[in-house]
């Protein structure tokens, strides 16, 4: 069996405001830290990842831009999970087919 506890921190912070004040430039943050623990062993690690975009002025399409940033986020954190699971040090193999299923299988 293996467990892995994830917890994970998004915020958008201004980068750039015009001369009137005015925002004109964010960069979305997500940090993401692992627990992943097989049998007695641990191995805890975060993944940090950002984007830097400009402000739109049409609200409803920044939104839908800044949701669209989340899931690119949330992919590429997903692909350093696989990436760290590969290498567990264990006899076991633990093989990723979705980031939300997790197999185990063994060496054989």
């Amino acid at each position: 069996i293996v467990n892995i506890e994830i917890n994970t921190n998004y915020t958008k912070v201004i980068l750039a405001k015009d001369g009137a004040g005015n925002v004109t430039d964010y960069q979305a943050n997500a940090i993401t830290s692992f627990v992943i623990t097989q049998n007695e062993t641990s191995k805890t690690f975060t993944v940090s990842e950002k984007f830097n975009f400009q402000k739109m002025s049409d609200k409803y399409e920044e939104k839908s831009y800044e949701e669209n940033i989340k899931r690119n986020l949330a992919t590429s954190i997903s692909q350093n999970l696989i990436l760290q699971t590969l290498i567990f040090p264990q006899n076991d193999l633990i093989v990723l087919d979705n980031p939300f299923h997790i197999h185990q299988s063994f060496w054989p």
